[in-house]
């Protein structure tokens, strides 16, 4: 604990043993973290004397070993837990190991998508340091996961409002570009051409800027027409930020039937059609791409958390909550086997959301309590927040006003939680 800073009991008992730990808790040596999660309580020295003694009493060896274990014994949670991620990166440096580039490259792949972005900056700094020291690191292989991590980097610093950081993330991945050859070359000046659009749609929110920006990428493209659909794509999406719902929706229509939609550019595509009064056609690609993304062989709980949001979202804003509620009836049905129950949970939530929209309050009420009570945990802190909310709007009916504050009470504490924010 004083070594590794304040540390979750079950990876104190991984790096002892539990008798060791109960007489840890005996001592007035420890304390609880005030803030911890109550399911998973972390100790912390009672008082930096006590920790600064107990460092000096190890060896150097002792203390690069003591690294090694903790990042190894950690390594496999740190995949849903960002924040630890980060600390065991830091315990294998300090143990004087260079980290698995796989795992970190996937520890802030997650941590990215999960918008837990000040650690995805940590991540994706390791990740450039990590290609910038190993002994191959000028070859193309190691220049192109470089680049990949800064592209990625101008994002997280994009979420956080850092836009002169972005800005530099993003031309530096694009000069690593031009030392690298083929398929390589096109896929980094995509992402940094993305990523330099998305500082520049925050910057000026000016259309063509923007589209000019991907136009440049999408003509070096020409071989990797992939790509070059994927950069179109983008530019649809910009425009509809952008407001030119019109030449948005031509650009989505362009493209819409002959690819795969990508499940980040579905919300535009679908509020973009709704918006240009083609209501039937926004449903009918989310139906199209709801039934691709549920077939058991190509099941992916991401962009079909994406579809299922959106079609619900589509359906009661153009009033047809009936054909949403049938939607999610047939993805009901349509989850394979294989799925964990984690993946599928979500559909409770928007079943309680549907049933709200019906009218059906105790249907609503039943598969919001059946989606919150499953989710009384860190990772589940987004979906629990999400099902408390439906399940406020269902008590705020006339009569039920108190139990409505008591969840919304409920809600604030699990926002409250150290990955909460």
């Amino acid at each position: 604990v004083a070594l590794l800073g304040p540390l979750q009991r079950d990876l104190i008992t991984d790096l002892t043993s539990p008798d060791a730990l109960d007489q840890l808790e005996r001592t007035d040596l420890v304390e609880r973290e005030p803030a911890a999660d109550r399911t998973r309580p972390a100790l912390r020295v009672a008082h930096p004397l006590y920790g600064e003694v107990a460092r000096t009493m190890m060896t150097a060896a002792a203390t690069r070993a003591l690294y090694a274990r903790a990042a190894a014994s950690a390594a496999p949670r740190a995949t849903h837990d960002p924040a630890l991620a980060v600390r065991v990166v830091r315990w294998s440096l300090e143990a004087g190991e260079i980290p698995d580039a796989a795992l970190v490259a996937g520890l802030a792949d997650a941590a990215t998508n999960a918008l837990d972005v000040e650690h995805a900056v940590d991540l994706e700094t390791a990740r450039i340091l990590l290609s910038s020291t190993d002994p191959t690191a000028e070859t193309p292989t190691h220049l192109s996961a470089r680049g990949r991590a800064y592209a990625a980097r101008a994002t997280a610093y994009r979420l956080l409002g850092r836009l002169d950081d972005a800005q530099a993330d993003a031309l530096a991945a694009r000069k690593i570009a031009d030392h690298l050859t083929g398929l390589e070359r096109a896929d980094l000046l995509s992402r940094a051409a993305v990523a330099q659009s998305e500082v520049a749609m925050v910057r000026t929110g000016n259309a063509a800027t923007m589209s000019a920006i991907l136009d440049e990428a999408r003509g070096e493209m020409t071989d990797y027409p992939e790509l070059a659909v994927g950069l179109e794509l983008q530019a649809a999406g910009k425009l509809a930020y952008a407001g030119q719902l019109r030449a948005s929706f031509d650009r989505f229509e362009a493209l819409i039937d002959h690819v795969p939609l990508d499940s980040r550019l579905l919300p535009a595509y679908g509020l973009t059609a709704v918006m240009v009064g083609w209501v039937g056609r926004g449903h009918e690609v989310v139906h199209r791409y709801l039934r691709e993304a549920s077939e058991p062989s190509r099941f992916d709980p991401d962009m079909l958390g994406s579809a299922m949001a959106n079609l619900v979202g589509m359906g009661i804003a153009a009033g047809l909550v009936d054909e949403a509620a049938a939607s999610l009836a047939h993805l009901h049905g349509g989850i394979p086997p294989t799925a964990t129950r984690a993946e599928v949970q979500p559909l409770l939530a928007l079943d309680a959301i549907v049933a709200i929209a019906q009218g059906r309050w105790a249907d609503a009420e039943l598969a919001a309590r059946s989606a919150s009570a499953q989710f009384d945990s860190l990772d589940g802190a987004g979906l629990l927040r999400l099902s408390l909310a439906a399940l406020a709007l269902t008590l705020a009916a006339p009569g039920q006003r108190e139990d409505a504050s008591r969840i919304r009470a409920e809600a604030a504490r699990v926002a409250a939680r150290p990955n909460g924010a």
